[in-house]
């Protein structure tokens, strides 16, 4: 569970959308872009290692940060997930689109790089 809370971490030094405004106000492109592709590698992850997987609970475990946006919204506290440092690359800002073909990339280039036979080596594929 520590490299899916530093997963997460490492990735929100990038430049991104959230799905809240700044007001706590929930923007719905965005927040029904993280929940396609959330739910979309969470599946796949369910398929290929078991709903009840190493793999999987990994996967949760790296949303759990963003929880907070949901558990503190409308609240003026302070959250543990704020302070640490959020969107300092790219020092532009990335549209949407931009970001969805980004993750997309980034996927396949993971995929990619396994070892052969490793991505589809419980499933049979």
């Amino acid at each position: 569970m520590p490299a899916a809370f530093a997963s997460h971490l490492l990735l929100d030094v990038l430049t991104h959308e959230d799905p809240l405004d700044e007001d706590g106000r929930f923007r719905p492109a965005i927040l029904a872009l993280d929940v396609f592709c959330t739910t979309a590698a969470l599946l796949v992850l369910a398929r290929r290692h078991g709903m009840a997987s190493g793999e999987v609970v990994g996967a949760l475990a790296a949303c759990l940060p963003d929880g907070e946006h949901f558990v503190l919204r409308g609240r003026k506290q302070v959250s543990l997930h704020g302070l640490l440092p959020h969107s300092l690359w790219p020092r532009v800002s990335l549209s949407l689109r931009e970001q969805f073909v980004i993750a997309i990339l980034a996927g396949v280039g993971v995929v990619a790089l396994l070892p052969r036979g490793v991505a589809g080596a419980r499933s049979g594929l």
